[in-house]
């Protein structure tokens, strides 16, 4: 899953599905100030525009 493109992106993970890990695409050089899991996804905040993407996955029983 991806997010949208902007300064701060969050990708979202599935309704049911869980966040393995996550990181971002952005420009070379970019200054990232966060890039970490939150609640069911994945969240990137840059010095400029990146997208953040999810690796989501069904939870184990």
């Amino acid at each position: 899953m991806t997010g949208p493109s902007g300064l701060i992106s969050v990708a979202q993970c599935p309704a049911g599905e869980v966040v393995l890990g996550g990181g971002f695409f952005g420009p070379i050089g970019d200054v990232v100030n966060v890039s970490m899991p939150i609640d069911q996804g994945w969240q990137a905040e840059g010095e400029l525009p990146l997208q953040a993407y999810a690796i989501c996955s069904a939870p184990t029983p």
